[in-house]
């Protein structure tokens, strides 16, 4: 019987510490600032496209998981719920509009509208990938 209590003790103190290691070093981990980071790379936005879409794997290495900053004319703003999407488009697909789509921050999007189809935009955020039809950029913002 003490030997059955003693794992029991064990097992609870293991799944404590277990517990108390991701608190400490994952849900607390520090967000970055993506506002204030800085690119890694700085490229037209049809430059990213091609490289995306001529090679996925090989500019998935260089660009993916990286803070880049794109330029060129933004073609469409679009609104969904709360997220604010700049889109520049270089295909039309089967499904609507191919490119690099910039999703923004909330304190960003604001800036973004006032951007029309016809300004050279800068526009920095973190490359999360390609999903066959367009190059992603999250947590963007407008360079000024």
């Amino acid at each position: 019987m003490k030997r059955i209590s003693t794992l029991a003790v064990f097992i609870v103190l293991l799944f404590s510490l277990v517990v108390g290691y991701f608190y400490f070093f994952v849900f607390n981990k520090e967000h970055p600032d993506f506002e204030n980071l800085k690119p890694e790379y700085v490229l037209e936005a049809a430059e990213l496209y091609k490289q995306f879409t001529s090679d996925p794997k090989k500019a998935q290495l260089m660009y993916g998981g990286k803070m880049i900053q794109v330029k060129g004319n933004i073609n469409t703003i679009e609104k969904l719920d709360s997220l604010t999407i700049a889109v520049y488009v270089f295909n039309e697909g089967m499904f609507g509009n191919e490119g690099v789509r910039c999703t923004f921050l909330n304190e960003e999007a604001a800036m973004i509208q006032d951007i029309n189809d016809v300004q050279n935009a800068s526009i920095k955020g973190f490359c999360s990938g390609f999903n066959d039809t367009d190059v992603i950029l999250e947590k963007c913002s407008v360079i000024k």
